[in-house]
């Protein structure tokens, strides 16, 4: 794994880091089952954080650093099934102003909050420069360190040091493991519960869909790792397959060309719509070479519209690249992406069949009696990557996971398709956004 700033991880380094964060959390008093809130861009610091909480048995509770002081609340007062309140956030800095005034908040138990600003773990001489060029859209030095509950990173790994306990929790097969929160159709956010087997089933299955990258290829992540699709889609995903992360914190459509040559040669460049018209239309003349080596295109999130395809798709073909627009379909609920197209990615919304080890079928919504070839309803399927349920929220649980008269547990997705005669699936509308905020708009602007 890298980033923008030459910080790099080998493997081995990479879990050396999430044992030292592992080790502060016991310091600190994180017990299993705590939900620890991490709401951070794509900065090392969030894997590392995310990953040490799965080793000792802990939840890390995915957040959108730009949240509002509204949102920001609702995250921090959510219980666990314990009953209890979060006591630590890995906070990003510029998060300070929608926190200001949850610091005192009675209803609010966090008691350490973890502050990771964009230039943390930046070295000399590119510290100094971002913080003349850019820190002045950080809070102030001192007020972070005015309030008691902040800590930085230092403080935070240095009371890990004398830590000599255990750090692997006990396995317990088909318990929650993470949760991200995702919107839909009626607006109110809701955290879906996902766990360890249904991530590690998804990348397995991709393993098998994507076999055209192997170990040590390089996978670009400016998708945000707070939702499924940066999270699990891409990083877990290329991490299972020993592919090399390279980490976007803030995607800059001006800067196209610096990442494709920084991270040269890239071979995998998934995400949003929105991005991914972003990434190949910017690119004209001699900066087309520097696609020549991507083999995957993957978008999900939303449509893409055929005009947009087929002009991506001329840039990759023009640069060489054999790689062509792939859309599939992917939910919160589901961890990612549940229908792939191993056939179909031609065909004018196609989103292929299931992946390996899921089923789908469309039924119509108030019946639930599964539709015909060709008729338009709502999109289910059953597999291992199911989220166990909405935290704290029995009827929208119950409203999306039913029991089908087939013995099947099925997610409803509240999105629109059909399917032909061949099994392959088209969808046809999104009323639930795995993704609300199109694309690179979901980034800190700093």
């Amino acid at each position: 794994m890298r980033d923008e700033w030459g910080n790099k991880y080998t493997f081995r380094e990479f879990f050396a880091e999430v044992e030292k964060y592992a080790k502060a959390f016991k310091a600190y008093g994180v017990k299993e089952k705590d939900h620890v809130i991490i709401g951070l861009p794509n900065l090392p610091e969030q894997p590392f954080a995310q990953y040490a909480l799965n080793l000792i048995g802990a939840i890390p509770v995915l957040v959108n650093p730009l949240s509002s002081e509204k949102e920001m609340k609702r995250y921090l007062t959510e219980k666990s099934l314990k009953g209890e309140k979060p006591k630590m956030m890995f906070m990003f800095n510029r998060s300070y102003d929608a926190l200001k005034n949850l610091y005192d908040d009675s209803e609010v138990e966090i008691e350490h909050y973890v502050s990771i600003g964009v230039d943390t773990l930046m070295k000399q001489p590119l510290k100094t420069g971002y913080k003349i060029k850019e820190g002045k859209n950080d809070p102030k030095k001192k007020l972070l360190e005015s309030n008691p509950k902040i800590i930085n990173l230092d403080q935070f790994l240095e009371k890990g040091n004398s830590y000599e306990g255990s750090l692997a929790s006990d396995y317990v097969e088909g318990e929650y493991a993470i949760i991200y929160y995702t919107g839909g159709s009626t607006g109110k956010e809701k955290a879906a519960m996902g766990t360890n087997e249904g991530c590690n089933y998804l990348a397995e299955a991709f393993k098998i869909l994507i076999n055209n990258s192997v170990p040590g290829d390089i996978t670009l992540n400016a998708m945000p790792m707070f939702h499924v699709f940066g999270g699990i889609q891409i990083f877990h995903f290329a991490a299972c397959k020993g592919m090399e992360l390279a980490l976007i914190a803030k995607f800059d459509r001006n800067n196209v060309e610096k990442y494709f040559k920084e991270f040269y040669p890239v071979k995998n460049c998934n995400g949003v719509p929105t991005f991914m018209n972003a990434m190949f239309s910017n690119l004209k003349g001699k900066q087309l070479k520097l696609v020549a080596p991507v083999v995957n295109t993957i978008y999900g999130g939303n449509s893409m519209s055929n005009a947009e395809k087929k002009s991506n798709n001329k840039i990759l073909q023009k640069a060489g690249s054999v790689s062509r627009m792939t859309g599939a379909f992917g939910i919160t609920e589901g961890m990612g992406g549940v229908i792939y197209p191993v056939v179909g990615a031609e065909e004018e919304n196609c989103i292929g069949i299931p992946i390996p080890g899921t089923s789908a079928k469309i039924v119509d919504p108030d019946t639930i009696n599964e539709l015909k070839y060709g008729e338009v309803g709502e999109i289910c399927f059953s597999g291992p990557s199911q989220m166990l349920a909405y935290l704290n929220n029995k009827y929208e649980t119950e409203t999306a996971l039913k029991m089908h008269e087939d013995g099947k547990l099925w997610l409803h997705t509240g999105d629109l398709g059909k399917c032909n005669s061949q099994g392959k699936f088209y969808f046809i509308e999104r009323l639930k956004r795995m993704i609300i905020t199109s694309g690179y708009n979901v980034y800190p602007s700093y």
